[in-house]
């Protein structure tokens, strides 16, 4: 994970959005994330996941409601070659982290991480 990357969550922290226990634990997930799909994370490729991703555990830690995607776009999304795997990584996210991660946000989630794979793989 680069630095920007690095510095786009301290920004978070900065500005009472995300949790410095938060904070840690997502940047120890990407960093696995990264080893485990070879995929290297940096401010050109997933500057909008490392915004989504803490912003989305901070609104369901304040019970926010999310929305899910459109019926088109996740039965497309769960032909992906990583859906599965993409899928148990969301699922890690909410053991390592503790929040429960409601299924709209997850296929949100799952969608950012699919597509981090296939432009590494492309």
């Amino acid at each position: 994970m680069d630095a920007k990357l690095k510095e786009r969550l301290e920004i978070l922290v900065a500005g009472d959005l995300l949790t410095e226990e938060l904070k840690n634990k997502l940047e120890s997930l990407l960093t696995d994330f990264e080893a485990s799909y070879q995929v290297e994370l940096n401010n050109d490729n997933a500057a909008m996941l490392v915004t989504h991703l803490p912003m989305a555990l901070m609104r369901i830690k304040r019970g926010e409601a999310v929305e899910d995607l459109n019926e088109a776009v996740l039965t497309e999304l769960k032909a992906e070659e990583f859906y599965t795997d993409c899928l148990d990584f969301i699922e890690k996210i909410e053991v390592e982290t503790g929040i429960e991660i409601p299924e709209g946000e997850k296929n949100y989630l799952v969608l950012h991480f699919c597509n981090l794979i296939k432009q590494q793989r492309g």
